[in-house]
């Protein structure tokens, strides 16, 4: 698109005609609750998903969670990590436990799995929210994990 129109990004995402072409880097469409649906299936039974196990094998699920490169990204100059077809947690992007799974996206977008806190999470903001220190999507599965834990240290004590 050397010679194109320059877009913004955010609209350019949304086009119609973007979509219709679906290019990997965004071209998936989904909602919030439909991510954490698909995440949370891949490790464990979410009935109402009509999953009653999850469809990762604990051979697929142990490469996907396995940390296999952590460092500079060279497109975009921030730390990264990423195990076999997903990122992983770093401390910019702290979204979950070591056995965490997922993706970020445009916007604050986030979605993952975290067996170890037994969580499927998404998140998409419904409207730009421009550069951060800390993701809103971040901050919200920081949130979820401390409720989590509140949930099972109140169980335990009762």
């Amino acid at each position: 698109m050397a010679d194109g129109p320059v877009y913004n990004w955010h609209e350019l995402a949304n086009s119609a005609q973007v979509r219709q072409i679906g290019p990997a880097s965004m071209g998936a469409v989904a909602n919030a609750q439909g991510l954490a649906g698909i995440y949370a299936a891949s490790f464990g039974a979410v009935p109402s998903l009509g999953a009653m196990q999850g469809f990762l094998s604990a051979d697929t699920w142990s490469q996907v969670s396995t940390e296999l490169v952590y460092g500079l990204d060279r497109s975009n100059g921030l730390l990264q990590a990423f195990a076999l077809g997903f990122m992983k947690a770093t401390a910019r992007n702290n979204y979950g436990s070591i056995f965490a799974y997922g993706h970020d996206g445009a916007n604050s977008s986030l979605a993952f799995a975290d067996p170890a806190y037994q969580l499927g999470f998404g998140f998409i903001p419904s409207r730009n929210e421009g550069p951060k220190d800390t993701s809103t999507g971040v901050k919200l599965s920081q949130l979820a994990r401390q409720l989590i834990l509140a949930k099972n240290a109140k169980a335990k004590s009762n």
